[in-house]
């Protein structure tokens, strides 16, 4: 079973459902994080050149986190494909302060297994290089991470919340 497949017991989505109707610093953080993860997902793809449609976050929190996603229809480099995958755990460990191998331990799930399978099948890059191409993108990872958090959905155009910054202008 993947982990994003799993569901709270009663007593467990109640308590999920009591945190998050009441003001709580950790769900804030925790919905910060998760949107952190995934706007550095998107951020990274536009670094790829790889198009990003969507990006969601759910408004209730689930038993391991918050439910939470960024459609790419096609990466076809293996390379791009664990860069954007990886890229996710980083970037939430960077926001949260806490070491890597904790928030891939947490939250990694299939972003661990696409990694791990690239350089399984020989992937040469790595960390070193894909932090350096995101630690210039770091302030559009926090924008978008705020739009994502306040709105719940960000579009790659169309009529809904856009990304103010130019993504395409990272590349």
């Amino acid at each position: 079973m993947d982990d994003y497949d799993y569901e709270p017991d009663e007593a467990q989505l109640a308590e999920l459902l009591r945190r998050w109707d009441k003001p709580d610093p950790i769900a804030a953080l925790e919905r910060g994080g998760t949107a952190v993860h995934e706007a550095a997902h998107a951020v990274a793809a536009a670094i790829c050149g790889v198009q990003w449609t969507s990006a969601r976050l759910l408004d209730r929190p689930v038993m391991l986190g918050y439910r939470a996603w960024v459609r790419i229809p096609v990466i076809d480099s293996d390379a791009d494909k664990a860069f954007i995958y990886w890229v996710g755990c980083w970037a939430e460990a960077r926001w949260l302060g806490i070491p890597l191998e904790e928030a891939q331990r947490t939250s990694g799930g299939i972003d661990n297994r696409v990694v791990g399978a690239y350089w399984t099948a020989g992937g040469r890059e790595g960390p070193d290089r894909w932090v350096a191409a995101m630690e210039p993108a770091w302030s559009e990872v926090l924008s978008f991470a705020r739009k994502l958090a306040n709105h719940g959905v960000v579009f790659a155009g169309g009529s809904a919340c856009l990304v103010e910054h130019d993504l395409a202008a990272l590349i």
